[in-house]
Formats: structure tokens, C-alpha cells, sequence
């Protein structure tokens, strides 16, 4: 005998038939096949206190009974099973389609017509108690697999809280130390500028020149660390705008200033529009956009080379693109480029300064104003950078 037939025959069944008769014989029956736990009742104000004693695997019920029918007990079962699955065989010598039908509503499973024929007894009840088993089965899969799902979900909030934790913590972390190495830095930067300048004396240029490499090093470094401060607070939501009228054409042009005269560097050439519009903004987050993108441009293309910068307005939006003929970026990398600390593994990238927060940068100050930067490049051909700034922040002359 296979396990589930020894499990359907340890089934825990309940007889209800007021005809005491009818119940010996079904008990006589299922005696026969091997069913070990049968129990009949003849009186159907028993059923529920029995039911709420102990859980039957299947319940061989009666429609007409006196003191309660049939579809009383079905009625007062379904409230106590709460919707839950009802094994429920009903016996009966009617065959009309309306007692069917009135039954399947109240929740029986199946039928049985009386007078009983063993073989029919037999396998509908053996075909209930395996749809029985398979809904017990099911039902504690599903249990066991909500269980897991509430574990592993607490494991992922424990998880998420542990990420969040160590993410603060390293936020807080550089913004002490970044904090912390400012005043010093300051200090080095301007000492080595009054040296530079020979403000107290002169120097031997052995040591003009090294004061002036100290300068040089210090303004990197407070450079770095002033884009790990400004990274910290754009992602904990800190970093916000201060609004105020601003000429961008005058902007773009200080910020090519910085970069005009290098000597070494590739060609810086431009091209600004004279009727740019005035704009409502952050100042300095918009010439670090600027800043930030020409410095990625010059940095990443040989002395050879050439970098282009152009800005116009286009349907009311102002749009700042610049382009260069340097070593370009692979398509894989172009997101990279775009994410804080992000870098690519070109020959020429190792050689150049920087922890890759520029990039990231630029396009969350100009994300800040509502506007858009967009990266399209080939490797080897160069790169062109595109800012849109939407026309919610052009002012009218009007």
C-alpha cells in the first residue's frame, strides 16, 4: 500500500444521518476499505461542537434531518471554518437539480445518492479525501512559503537598515574628515601663495618653484574635497538652490577664462550666442556645470587636440554643448561616467587627477534646475556633452 493511501485511510470522517441505519451501513463500508477513524452521529445539533473539537477530513452529511437540515449545518460549518476549504459529501434521496444546486451554494463537495452502492461509497469518498490531501498539501506550501517570504523579507529590512547604517556612517565619515582637512589645507594654500608671490622676500627659484607645486597640490585636494562635501549633501537631499538673476553668457565666459592660455593644452575654441537669455539660478552651481565639463573635455584630450564650446537658445531653452576630439568613452562606460566616483579604465584616464565626482557632478546641479546633460561619445573620436537648462528658468524681457 502506497503512503498516500495509508494517509487517505488514517482520514478523520464524521457520519451525519438521522437514520441510525444508514449511519452503521456507511460505518460498515468504510470499515471494510480499511478506514480506522470513523465516527457517526445521528443527532445534527452535535456537528458543530464536534467540528470545533477535533478537525474532520470529511463530513458525510444528510440533507433532511430533524431539528436542523442539512443546509443549517453547511451554514453554521461555514462560519466556523472562516472560508476556509469544506469536505463535504452530501447524502441524499433527492435527486432534483435545485437540492444540488442549493447544496454546492451552501458548500458541499459532492454527492451521494441514497440507497448507497458500496463501489460508488468507496471512490467518491477516496476522490474527496484526495482533493483533501492535495488542498492540505497546497495550503501548507503556501504557509511554509509565506513564512519564508516574512523571514527573508525581515532579513532584507535587516539588510536594508545595515546598508543605510554604513551608508550614513561613511556620509558622516567624510564630511568630518573633509571638514577636518579644509582648515589645514586653507592654511598650506595660502601660505604657499604668499611664498609664491614673494610677499615677505624673494625665494631662489628652486623654491619658487616647489612653493608654487605645494599651491598647485593644495587647490586640487581642496577641489576633491570640496566635491566630496557637495556629493554628501546632494544625496542625504541637503544641497539646494539659491535662487537669483543671472547673465549666463557672462558665466560661461569666466569659467573659459579659467581655462584660457594653457599652453600645452589642446585648442579651447568657442562660440556664444549674444542674445542669450538672462536666467533664474544658482551661480555657482551652474559655473561648476560649466567648469566641470570644460576641465573633462581639456583633460581627456591630447595637446594636439581640440575642445569646442557653444551655447545658444533653442526654443526658449538654453543649451551649453561641448565638444572635443579626445579619446572618447566605450558605450558600456557611458553610464559609469555619469555615477559619483565613476571612472573609466583608459590608458590616458589613469594619468589625469581626480576621484570622478566632476561628471556626476555637473549633471546632478544641472538636474537641480530642472534641466538635462546627456553624454554621447565614440571611442577614439571624442565626446560631446550636451546641457539643456528648460525655459521655466529663461527670463523675459517683457
Amino acid at each position: 500500500m502506497s503512503d498516500d493511501s495509508d494517509h487517505l485511510l488514517r482520514a478523520e470522517i464524521l457520519i451525519v444521518d438521522d437514520n441510525a441505519a444508514n449511519v452503521r451501513v456507511l460505518e460498515k463500508m468504510l470499515a471494510t476499505e480499511g478506514y480506522r477513524h470513523v465516527e457517526g452521529v445521528t443527532d445534527p445539533r452535535e456537528v458543530v461542537p464536534l467540528c470545533q473539537a477535533q478537525r474532520f477530513d470529511l463530513i458525510l452529511l444528510d440533507i433532511r434531518m430533524p431539528h436542523l437540515d442539512g443546509f443549517e449545518v453547511m451554514a453554521e460549518l461555514a462560519k466556523l471554518a472562516g472560508g476556509d476549504y469544506l469536505p463535504i459529501l452530501v447524502l441524499t434521496a433527492q435527486t432534483d437539480s435545485e437540492t444540488r444546486l442549493r447544496a454546492l451554494r451552501e458548500g458541499a463537495k459532492d454527492f451521494l445518492n441514497k440507497p448507497f452502492d458500496q463501489d460508488e461509497v468507496l471512490n467518491r469518498i477516496r476522490n474527496m479525501l484526495e482533493v483533501w490531501l492535495l488542498h492540505n498539501q497546497i495550503r501548507d506550501h503556501n504557509a511554509l512559503l509565506e513564512e519564508q517570504v516574512r523571514e527573508r523579507t525581515a532579513d532584507l529590512r535587516q539588510a536594508l537598515l545595515a546598508a543605510e547604517a554604513a551608508s550614513q556612517a561613511k556620509s558622516d565619515f567624510l564630511a568630518i574628515m573633509s571638514h577636518e582637512l579644509r582648515t589645514p589645507l586653507n592654511a598650506v594654500i595660502g601660505y604657499s601663495g604668499l611664498m609664491t608671490s614673494e610677499a615677505f622676500g624673494p625665494l631662489n627659484e628652486k623654491y619658487k618653484e616647489y612653493t608654487g607645486s605645494i599651491q598647485g597640490s593644495g587647490e586640487n585636494l581642496l577641489k576633491i574635497i570640496n566635491d566630496l562635501l557637495d556629493t554628501i549633501r546632494l544625496e542625504s537631499g541637503r544641497k539646494g538652490l539659491r535662487e537669483e538673476e543671472l547673465d549666463i553668457g557672462e558665466l560661461i565666459g569666466n569659467s573659459l577664462a579659467a581655462f584660457a592660455g594653457g599652453a600645452e593644452g589642446p585648442a579651447l575654441e568657442c562660440d556664444i550666442s549674444q542674445d542669450l537669455p538672462r536666467l533664474r539660478g544658482d551661480a555657482d552651481m551652474l559655473g561648476r556645470v560649466v567648469s566641470e565639463v570644460l576641465s573633462n573635455g581639456l583633460k581627456f584630450t591630447p595637446p594636439e587636440g581640440r575642445v569646442e564650446l557653444a551655447a545658444g537658445c533653442h526654443d526658449g531653452r538654453v543649451r551649453i554643448t561641448v565638444s572635443d576630439n579626445g579619446i572618447g568613452i566605450a558605450p558600456d562606460n557611458l553610464p559609469k561616467v555619469l555615477t559619483p566616483f565613476g571612472q573609466t579604465d583608459t590608458a590616458l584616464d589613469r594619468r589625469n587627477e581626480g576621484i570622478g565626482l566632476g561628471l556626476a557632478l555637473a549633471k546632478s546641479f544641472t538636474e537641480l534646475h530642472g534641466g538635462r546633460l546627456a553624454i554621447e561619445s565614440a571611442l577614439g573620436q571624442g565626446t560631446t556633452v550636451t546641457i539643456t537648462l528648460p525655459r521655466e528658468r529663461t527670463i523675459s524681457d517683457a
